[in-house]
């Protein structure tokens, strides 16, 4: 039996097909921003009212959300290149956490955004 290693074992499909599904998925989510945050913001900028201080901070950052989808690309088209990297792990562990951040960032524009629509329907 031979018990020399010939290298890093390639990373498993399944984990590879995941980052893949992570990826585009926030990709999507950056997307929706993209379309929603503008129209948001003229929405309103017509009713004339000060916004919350998170809403207005995240209109001002949300293109910027850009660059956690890219953070997960890179390493996602890394392991496409070469599933038996040595530091296939690695480069999982920040496709996962730019999903993850993706996802909680998400979440928190949809709040941010929808946040004076509900200020302005308690107040009626």
């Amino acid at each position: 039996m031979n018990t020399e290693s010939s290298g890093p074992m390639p990373i498993e499909v399944w984990k590879l097909a995941a980052a893949l599904v992570s990826v585009m998925i926030s990709g999507l989510f950056y997307s929706i921003l993209l379309l929603m945050a503008p129209a948001f913001e003229q929405l309103y900028a017509g009713f004339g009212a000060d916004l919350p201080a998170i809403t207005t901070i995240l209109f001002s950052v949300y293109p910027l959300f850009g660059l956690l989808v890219l953070i997960g690309l890179v390493p996602c088209i890394m392991l496409l290149m070469d599933r038996s990297r040595p530091d296939a792990d690695r480069l999982m562990t920040v496709i996962v956490t730019s999903f993850g951040l993706s996802f909680v960032l998400f979440a928190a524009f949809m709040v941010a955004m929808y946040y004076p629509v509900f200020k302005v329907g308690a107040v009626l």
